[in-house]
């Protein structure tokens, strides 16, 4: 990965660790620290890898399934948040719909990977703990 594509508080994995999940703790020149409470290390960004987000992940992390005829939706009414997936193409749709002040919706329409989704509620001011 590329460290311009973390924010501190990411899920990711390193390559050496048998795919074990380790939160970024730093961020500079292309070195990322890495932290899992049980250890911590300094790696490359290079040899940092997504974790792929899955129904397992979502439901362990306050939302609920609805299941329609030819998609799927994630929801986490208390935070305002609904993932639609589209179960063919692998990948998941995102609405953030924060109402604080005023109306604000994000949507992005290709997330992957656990990162990607914890920076798209960051950048919406909306905060969940994932645990994986």
């Amino acid at each position: 990965m590329k460290a311009k594509e973390l924010m501190i508080g990411d899920y990711v994995c390193e390559s050496g660790c048998s795919m074990q999940p380790f939160k970024v703790a730093c961020i500079d020149s292309g070195v990322v620290c890495l932290d899992n409470n049980d250890d911590s290390l300094m790696c490359f960004s290079e040899n940092v890898f997504p974790i792929p987000l899955t129904d397992k992940i979502l439901l362990g992390n306050g939302f609920i399934k609805i299941e329609k005829s030819d998609y799927i939706i994630y929801e986490n009414s208390g935070k305002n948040v609904f993932i639609k997936e589209f179960p063919e193409f692998v990948e998941y749709s995102v609405m953030i719909d924060a109402h604080k002040d005023g109306c604000f919706v994000i949507e992005d329409n290709n997330v992957m990977y656990v990162h990607q989704l914890q920076n798209l509620l960051n950048l919406a001011g909306i905060e969940i703990e994932f645990k994986l």
